[in-house]
Formats: C-alpha cells, structure tokens, sequence
C-alpha cells in the first residue's frame, strides 16, 4: 500500500513539474499584462450646448455612424461678424476699383482737352504759316514788302508752333505719370484690402471646418462606453462627452516590476502571449511611463500584497485574436 502512495505521489509530482515547466516564464524577461481596447473620447475645445445624442452606452456603432450633435453660439456670432467683415472689404475693394476708373478717366479726359485744344491751335499756326508763306512769296515778286520782314514773321510763327508742340509733348508725360501714380497708389490700396480679404477668408474656413466638425462621426468600429452628458445640456472645453471602445484591442498596458532590470524603450519589439491559450503575436513598445506606479490587483502576484512598477503600452496588430481584458504574458528582449 505504502509502494503504491509513493508511486502516485512521484507521478503527480512528475506532471506537476511538467505543468509548471510549460507555463514557466522568466521573470527577468516576462511581464504580466492585460489587453486594453483603445479608448476614443469625444470633447470640444469650446464650450458647447448638446443637442442630439444619437447613441446609447453599450451600443455597437459602425465606422462613419454619427455620434454626437452639439452647437457653439459663438462658432455663429464669429461667423456672422466675419462674414460681414468679408462683404465691407469687398465692397471696399470695389469702391477703390471704381475711383482708380475714375481719376484715370478724370485724367484721359483733361490730357485728351488740352490735347485737343493745342492740336486746333497747331492747325492754326500751320494754316496761318502757310496762308503767310503764300502772301510773302506773292509780295516779295511785287516787291511791295522787303524779305527781311517776311521771314521775320514766318520765323515767329515757326517758333511757335514748335513750343507749342513740346508744350504738347509735356502735356502727355505729365498725363502718362500721373495716370502711372494714380495705378500705383491704386493697386497698393487694392493688394491691402486683398490681403485682408485672404485673411478673412481662411479664419472663416477654419470656423467652417469647426462647424463641420459639431457632428462627430464614429471613425472605427466599436462600442459605445460612457455617456457623461444630456441634450440640452452646456457642457466647458475639453469635458468629455462620451467614450468610444475600439471592437480589436491593440493596445496591451503592461507593467514591469521594479525588480526587473531589462533596459527597455520605445520601438523595442516584444512577443505578446496568451496566458490560457496557445496564441502569440509579436507587438512593438509605443511608450514608456516616466513614473512607477501601483499594480492593479488583478495582476500581482498575490492580490493582498501591493506590487509597484513602470507602465508599457505595447502596440499590437490590428488584426490580432485577441480579446479585450485578456491576461497576456510580455515576454522583452534582453541585451
């Protein structure tokens, strides 16, 4: 009888140690996890008033699902106010464009009378210089005046019409940059107001792109969590609405204890596996805590003891098996 007892004991004892040898991690190397589902929590940089909630806790949403309808009296007034800030400027714009027409046909007109009123003068002198020219070549072969003073007189109208021609010369430069400084003034004017325009402009695209974004969408497939708001409701900046759970964990929050002396960092790869299946996939460290913090009971060793260590959130494929709170080994690489 004692023969067998002992017996059974080794062999129990033989497949005890053979349990224990499969499940064995190294310590120094393995570290206790649980697989968390990426949280997504909807808030407004602003203060907002709720007006439709399209979900309820607990609810599985589709990617592109609406959410969340909320309003910001002040999105509007901003709106408003640059709206008819835009509509002045333009108008603005158009007055400046309409006396820049203006002073230049102001101008065209004043060059084109003096112009014209020279050019009939000009006419005259070279009518009367050659009415002149006829007369003094018909009394000089009469010999009734002396040439001398024939030439005299068509000297004086020659002299004549020549300064009345750069008088007309000076007439169009002084139009040319006249019209030329009243462009340029113009445009400076114009380019100002067209700047401001564009800024307008892009503050009211940016208040446009806010507007569009007080419906939210659900951007993954997942399940509705908490709800910490009503329609109707004014909540502040940054309050969280509600929470979304991605459907695939891919994110595993692991803790390593201060005993263990593996130089870890972000980018480092790790193998990820099931404590209670045979499942694992590799996982790469997206960041490192800055500070040691205390376990959560259900992964120390021994839940009555506290156990303290530093966080590690590991990103896994989307594509994993595995389930959200599923208690997963990290196994490191060592150096």
């Amino acid at each position: 009888m004692k023969r067998y007892l002992l017996l059974i004991f080794w062999v129990f004892a033989v497949l005890l140690l053979l349990f224990f040898s499969t499940r064995y991690k190294d310590s120094s190397s393995a570290i206790l996890a649980e697989v968390e589902p990426q949280k997504h929590a909807i808030s407004f940089q602003k203060a907002i008033r709720v007006e439709e909630i399209y979900v309820v806790p607990g609810q599985h949403v589709k990617k592109g699902d609406p959410l969340i309808k909320v309003e910001r009296p002040d999105l509007r007034l901003d709106s408003d106010k640059l709206e008819n800030e835009l509509l002045s400027l333009e108008n603005e714009k158009r007055i400046k464009e309409i006396e820049r027409e203006n002073k230049l046909s102001v101008l065209k007109l004043n060059y084109e009378t003096r112009s014209a009123k020279i050019g009939v003068e000009i006419d005259q002198i070279k009518i009367l210089l050659s009415d002149k020219t006829q007369l003094s070549q018909n009394l000089e072969r009469l010999h009734l005046i002396p040439d001398s003073l024939a030439q005299m007189d068509q000297t004086y109208l020659k002299l004549r019409l020549e300064s009345i021609n750069v008088e007309k010369q000076n007439i169009m430069r002084q139009y040319e940059i006249e019209s030329r400084e009243v462009e340029q003034v113009s445009k400076l004017d114009i380019e100002t107001i067209v700047n401001k325009i564009d800024q307008v402009e892009k503050e009211l695209g940016l208040l446009r792109q806010e507007e569009s974004e007080l419906i939210q969408y659900s951007g993954i497939d997942g399940t509705i969590g908490n709800i910490s708001s009503e329609e109707g409701e004014l909540a502040p900046p940054y309050n969280t609405l509600l929470t979304l759970y991605e459907d695939n964990p891919t994110i595993i929050r692991a803790l390593m204890g201060e005993q263990q002396n593996v130089e870890v960092k972000s980018g480092d790869e790790v193998v990820v596996e099931s404590t209670n299946r045979k499942y694992k996939i590799k996982g790469r460290v997206l960041e490192v805590g800055s500070r040691v913090i205390e376990y959560p009971s259900r992964l120390r060793t021994f839940r009555e003891v506290p156990m303290w260590g530093r966080e590690l959130f590991i990103k896994i494929p989307d594509e994993s098996r595995f389930l959200n709170g599923e208690k997963v080994f990290v196994i490191l690489k060592k150096e």
